[in-house]
């Protein structure tokens, strides 16, 4: 009877040990291969969030959107590069985080391109966050 308490504790201890590995190592899908829910210009989807932010994190919060606009700003850090779309009169901008593995894909970009670049929507802060980002198309 202790031999098979000993041998169960020790059985659900490796699944849940291998469950515990598997979720922290996990990796979200590629955004690449996701269908964009939304297609917008940039001026248009900070314009939504700046009339009503509550209707907008509903509609577009961690979906994945198309955004074309013009390329504002750059910035680079070790580890990922941050690019800015901005157009018209707004103050707010898209701000598309890629990750070092679609770095790659932005280094040709510059100041002034026009763009289409897809990624999940966060949310507002004193710009509209989207993460994961890849560059749909340059245009």
């Amino acid at each position: 009877r202790n031999r098979f308490f000993k041998l169960a504790s020790v059985t659900i201890l490796a699944i849940v040990c291998g469950f515990g590995y598997n979720e922290y190592n996990r990796r979200l899908p590629d955004t690449h291969h996701l269908k964009p829910v939304f297609e917008l210009q940039a001026s248009d989807f900070t314009k939504a969030f700046e009339t009503n932010e509550s209707k907008a994190n509903a509609q577009y919060l961690d979906k994945p959107i198309s955004v074309h606009g013009v390329i504002n700003a750059l910035q680079k850090t070790d580890t990922s590069t941050v690019v800015f779309l901005n157009e018209g009169n707004s103050s707010a901008s898209v701000m598309c985080l890629f990750n070092e593995e679609n770095d790659k894909e932005v280094t040709k970009l510059k100041r002034g391109d026009s763009v289409t670049i897809k990624g999940i929507c966060t949310g507002y802060l004193m710009d509209v966050v989207m993460v994961r980002c890849v560059l749909d198309r340059k245009k």
